[in-house]
This record gives structure tokens, C-alpha cells and sequence, in this order.
């Protein structure tokens, strides 16, 4: 969704009960970077930290759309209107995740929606076909991307908690980009099933609404019922 973290029950440590224990995976820095990923990261409220965020969640994502597109303007991109192109893209907010839906969903031959949304979102009325597909492939990867990491940091901590792989597992997923941007969830089911191969079976993949509220809940059960025992003890 808007940021990006994850969380697992850990039943592997010694002479520990098990526990609920959030990894604060965004956080997460040793990872190859491109120098559009940089140029967000310089630009943001916390540079030099949470990288992986900043290159999988919905609070980033068009903002890393615009940054390529405006690499992209010196090579022809929006040749027709460049002046005001360049304008448009100056502005951090002017693109956003949700605009991303907008393109990744257009099927029509001359992507007749991602020209509308040029006109009214970027105020660009002189596009070209090309250069909305141009867009709509630029969108797409960074959407794939994204789901690409995400999936890659379910896969390690499935190693981790099951190396071999020898039970079920049910990775819940809650957040807009799961759940509304086109393809996102196929991706992280086709990177599992990937990596996985046979194993992939027993790991599910689920929407899972309102999973912080429900988190909370179990941990406030959790500690009512540690509460009673010990009044019991």
C-alpha cells in the first residue's frame, strides 16, 4: 500500500515462545538501485534510508513514474509539448500511484484513456500514441518491479521460518496496490510459483482487509490472555 512492511510468526528460536515479530522489512538497503531510485531517494524526507520502501510502495511509485518520464523528455518523449512537459514534471505530486492504475488499465488500440489522463491530469494535449505507450511501459515495469521485490522478501522469509519447505503457509497482504493496481498480485503469485516451482502449492497468497486492525486485535488478545494466567498463577 502506501509503505511497505512485513511481519511473521517466529517459531525458531531457542528457548523462546513463539512470537509475532515485524521486520520493518522497508528498511531494508542492501539492494541494487538504478540512478532514478536515487534520484528519489536524495529528494525525499529521509535519504540514504528505506530503500526497498521507496522502490515497491504506493507512496513512491509516481513519483519514480515521473522521474523517468522525465529522463525520458530529452529523448523524445512528449516532443510535441516538451516545454510543458518539463513543467509538469518538476512537480512532486504530480503524478501518483493511483495514476498508474489508470495507465496499466487502458486496453484500447490508441490508449484513448491514458490520453485523457494526460489532458487532465498533466495538462498535455499534444501526445502521441507513442508516447502514451511509452508511458503506460514505463508505468508497467515500475508496477512489476515492485511486485517482483515484494514477493522476493516473502520468498526469504518463508527460507527462514520453513527452509525446505515442509508446511503450508498463508501469506495475508493488505494494501491498495495488492488489491487495485492492474497485474500486481499475478506478478507476486508468478514469482513464487517461480522460485518455488513444486514447493509453491503450499504457500497461499490472500487478500487480507484491515490486516493492521487485525494484527491489533490478536496482540491486545494475546496480552488479555497472558494477563489471566498469570492472575491464575
Amino acid at each position: 500500500g502506501t509503505g511497505h512492511n512485513t511481519a511473521y510468526l517466529e517459531t525458531r528460536m531457542p528457548d523462546r515462545p513463539p512470537m509475532i515479530i515485524n521486520i520493518e522489512s522497508g528498511f531494508f538497503d542492501a539492494i541494487e538501485t538504478t540512478c532514478y531510485d536515487d534520484e528519489l531517494d536524495r529528494a525525499s524526507e529521509h535519504p540514504g534510508i528505506m530503500r526497498l520502501e521507496k522502490m515497491v510502495a504506493g507512496c513512491y511509485l509516481g513519483n519514480l513514474l515521473r522521474i523517468v518520464a522525465g529522463h525520458l523528455l530529452p529523448e523524445g518523449l512528449f516532443a510535441a509539448c516538451r516545454q510543458a512537459a518539463e513543467e509538469i514534471l518538476e512537480h512532486q505530486s504530480s503524478i501518483s500511484s493511483q495514476d498508474i492504475s489508470v495507465l496499466l488499465s487502458d486496453r484500447s488500440a490508441d490508449l484513448a484513456e491514458v490520453a485523457g489522463w494526460l489532458e487532465n491530469k498533466l495538462k498535455l494535449t499534444a501526445s502521441s500514441r507513442e508516447d502514451r505507450l511509452a508511458m503506460v511501459k514505463v508505468a508497467g515495469a515500475i508496477a512489476a518491479r515492485s511486485a517482483r521485490l515484494v514477493a522476493a522478501t516473502y520468498i526469504g522469509i518463508h527460507k527462514h521460518i520453513d527452509p525446505r519447505l515442509e508446511q503450508n503457509h498463508t501469506i495475508a497482504i493488505d494494501g491498495s496496490l495488492y488489491e487495485k493496481l492492474p497485474g500486481y498480485a499475478k506478478e507476486i503469485r508468478r514469482v513464487i510459483d517461480g522460485v518455488l516451482q513444486e514447493k509453491a502449492k503450499q504457500v497461499q497468497v490472500r487478500l487480507s482487509k484491515d490486516g493492521s486492525g487485525v494484527g491489533a486485535a490478536i496482540a491486545a488478545a494475546i496480552a488479555v490472555k497472558r494477563l489471566a494466567n498469570d492472575g491464575d498463577a
